[in-house]
């Protein structure tokens, strides 16, 4: 199960690596994207904070209609401090919700331990995508990789490393003996049974 400690485990270990970075090129793309390590940054903390909307308003049909962004002189310390907010407040949310309540995700009505876990793959995978674009080694959480793999990918038949396998479902790295993901789909609702 992922609660509000997944969020924050995901959130730390995601800040500790981009701290390192702050004298780095955030302007650089981020690993496979278009977007700069600076802009998939601040994504990263809007999507962290949607998701605690989408909790807290009970929104049943949209996305709440509001966007985070990062003042226009913030530099990479003020992101590392707003990816940490948003990911508490996540955590708030999920820790306050009940189990009974459900929101609105393109993936399926969602509950709180949906949300938190797919609060927690984005911090990690955006945090290793930015990790990679300021040259920089990133190691998620096995356990923690492993409980979202059982939530969000449960068909996925993990190898030892879970990260690896996280990594790998969502198109991010190859495992040797299995196709390349072009395309994926988490579990955001909850699983049946």
């Amino acid at each position: 199960m992922i609660g509000s400690d997944g969020i924050t485990a995901a959130a730390e270990a995601t800040a500790r690596v981009w701290e390192i970075g702050f004298d780095r090129d955030w302007a650089t793309p981020a690993r496979g994207m278009e977007l700069s390590c600076w802009s998939t940054a601040e994504h990263v903390c809007d999507v962290v904070f949607s998701y605690a909307c989408q909790l807290t308003a009970r929104a049943t049909t949209a996305y709440v209609k509001l966007l985070l962004r990062a003042e226009e002189h913030a530099g990479p310390a003020e992101l590392v401090e707003g990816l940490r907010s948003s990911a508490g407040l996540l955590a708030a949310a999920v820790a306050t919700t009940g189990a009974e309540v459900r929101a609105y995700h393109p993936s399926g009505m969602a509950d709180a331990e949906g949300f938190a876990a797919m609060g927690a793959t984005e911090l990690l995978l955006h945090g290793d995508d930015v990790a990679v674009g300021l040259g920089l080694e990133f190691a998620a959480p096995q356990a923690l990789c492993g409980d979202i793999l059982a939530r969000l990918f449960p068909t996925v038949e993990p190898v030892d490393d879970r990260w690896l396998t996280l990594r790998w479902a969502t198109g991010r790295a190859d495992i040797p003996g299995r196709d390349h993901v072009v395309s994926w789909r988490w579990q955001g609702a909850p699983l049946a049974g």
